[in-house]
């Protein structure tokens, strides 16, 4: 659920737990969960700026790489 970007207070609702037993209980799958989501959005771009995706390729250079297009 935190992948999907939902709030703890709001999983916590879900499974019926408060909020604090949801920190104190599952903190690392907390943390896991939105790690893992960014590293597989972040490998889906990657491999979308490899295959010739320039959109791709210019947002993860603009990103990662400090590269600017300079309008002349």
């Amino acid at each position: 659920m935190v992948a999907y970007g939902i709030t703890h207070d709001q999983i916590a609702s879900i499974i019926g737990i408060s909020d604090e037993t949801l920190r104190k209980y599952y903190r690392d799958a907390l943390d896991l969960g939105k790690a893992k989501a960014i590293e597989e959005v972040a490998n889906s771009l990657f491999d979308t700026a490899v295959s010739g995706d320039v959109q791709a390729q210019k947002f993860f250079l603009s990103a990662r790489g400090n590269w600017t297009e300079k309008q002349q």
